[in-house]
């Protein structure tokens, strides 16, 4: 409690919750710290779905469930990015 840290998550298939005294919940399916994220992996993985999403799709539930990927490794990409230009600032200063 009062902490100025500031961490960095990509949270997907649930909800953050940012309290009045700073306090932070999260409830997510999975929910990774920004340095712990190998942006490549998540990049090849985005791809991946990407290229499923191209082909052919049998129903509505498939397509919500491969672009339910691309959106969590998007994220993960995304936060990663992030992470890493916030950090190599940091130690630059």
């Amino acid at each position: 409690p009062g902490g100025t840290d500031t961490k960095f998550l990509a949270v997907s298939q649930g909800f953050v919750e940012v309290r009045p005294h700073g306090d932070v919940v999260v409830l997510a399916n999975t929910a990774e710290v920004a340095g712990e994220i190998d942006i490549d992996r998540a990049e090849a993985a985005r791809a991946r779905a990407k290229e499923l999403l191209s082909g052919k799709i049998a129903s509505e539930e498939e397509y919500a469930t491969v672009a339910a990927a691309i959106e969590k490794e998007f994220a993960r990409v995304k936060i990663g990015r992030k992470h890493a230009t916030h950090h190599r600032t940091s130690i630059g200063e």
